[in-house]
Parts: C-alpha cells; structure tokens; sequence
C-alpha cells in the first residue's frame, strides 16, 4: 500500500506550533526524513510565463536516510490562503520498492498512476495523521489504454519512442499540449521498466533536473533558456 502526504498554506500545520506552508497530513508510515524531502518537493512557482493553473505531474525516485521510495505528486494553485495570499496545494503518494514492483509487473505505469489518482484540490480540515484505510493500492490504478496523443502532436504515433532512444531529455510544448498522456505513451512500450523513469510535466526553478529523466516545459517557460544549456536532447 501507498501512503499519502498533502502540503499546504494552513493556519495549523502537522507539526504543532507551525503556519503557513507545510504538511498538513500524512501518514505516520512516512518518516521524518522521506516527509521533510518530499516537503522540498512542493513548491509551485510564480514566474513570468508559467500559468497559475498548471498541473505539476510527477514521478521520482527519493532516497532519504536508509529509504529509498517512489514518490508520484500532483501540485496545483489552490486559490487564497486563510491570510489572503497565493495558495497551492502539492499531494503526494509515496510507494515502496515491492508496492511499485507489483504494479509494474501488472502493466502499471507511473502515467497510469497520476492519471487515475484522485487528487486533492483544496484542504479545508484541521491537520492530522492519515488512516489506514487512507492508504492507497497501486494495483487499484489499472492500467490505461488512450488513443495516440503523438499521432495527434507529431503526425505518427511512432513518435513515442523517440524517448526512449535517449538517457535523458527535454520536451518543448506548445500550451494546448499535454504532456502526460505523451509520456503514459512512450512508457507503455517499457514494460516493467517504466516505474523506473522519473520525470514532471513542468520544470519548476527548484527542480532538480539531474534527478528526472524526462522533463517537460511550455514552450513559452522563463526556465527555456535552462533546457538549451543543459547538454541533453530537446524534442521540440
């Protein structure tokens, strides 16, 4: 089973004494060191050119003392905080090693995940620990089948292999473009080994691009600069 983490602007937070941005529940499964870098994970920037109502999809790998998990996050504008200002919310569900294995072995990609999870969009409850019963199975996230959103993009679904011919890169979009359903595509055709790529929908400035494989931008990003000098292949 997964275990839960949601990170918001709150009036109490988790951690008593604290306001403001912070976790606002998780579970306690979750340990101190996987919460506070999952935490490093929630940030949703304000810049020039990247829209207030992107949705940050994503999938990493985290090591955090002796754990090592699978940490699948959906991050979002949630409107105002309780002192008026920007909110986001960031929910996150974190999966061992042998959670995401089963889920790989039966066709499960990370796409298929962050596309069939029910996300979180607002937290309005005091912050607590999550229960049990909260906590999620990936086998419960079947896996999809979509129709080809490279063909629609590129002209040939044969385009979704594209990267995979490479360790590492880039993908430009314009602003209708949806890069999710692209990359649930190109890891269909992995198989098991699609849990093991880590990537986002949008580069946010605190990212760390040496921890994703594959990592999609709007065209029209301030952080475009970032991708062309970054010494890996760009599908524009």
């Amino acid at each position: 089973m997964a275990w839960q983490l949601i990170y918001t602007s709150a009036p109490r937070l988790l951690e008593a004494g604290r306001t403001g941005f912070g976790t606002v529940a998780r579970h306690r499964a979750v340990s101190e060191l996987v919460a506070g870098a999952v935490e490093r994970l929630s940030q949703f920037a304000r810049l020039p050119g990247m829209g207030a109502r992107r949705v940050i999809r994503s999938h990493r790998i985290i090591t955090a003392g002796a754990s090592q998990v699978h940490v699948f996050s959906c991050i979002r504008d949630a409107g105002s905080d309780y002192t008026g200002r920007t909110n986001h919310l960031a929910h996150h569900l974190i999966a061992e090693s042998r959670e995401v294995r089963a889920a790989a072995e039966a066709g499960i990609t990370p796409a298929d995940v962050l596309l069939q999870m029910s996300w979180r969009t607002s937290w309005s409850e005091p912050p607590r620990f999550l229960e049990p019963l909260e906590e999620i199975s990936l086998m419960s996230l079947r896996a999809r089948t979509l129709g080809s959103a490279w063909e629609r993009l590129a002209g040939s679904s044969d385009f979704n292999r594209l990267p995979l011919q490479t360790p590492r890169c880039f993908f430009i979009l314009s602003g209708e473009a949806d890069a999710l359903t692209l990359i649930q595509e190109s890891l269909k055709s992995m198989g098991a080994e699609s849990m093991q790529v880590t990537f986002t929908t949008h580069l946010e400035p605190t990212d760390d691009v040496s921890g994703l494989r594959w990592v999609a931008m709007n065209a029209s990003s301030p952080l475009r600069q970032q991708a062309d000098g970054i010494a890996r292949p760009v599908l524009d």
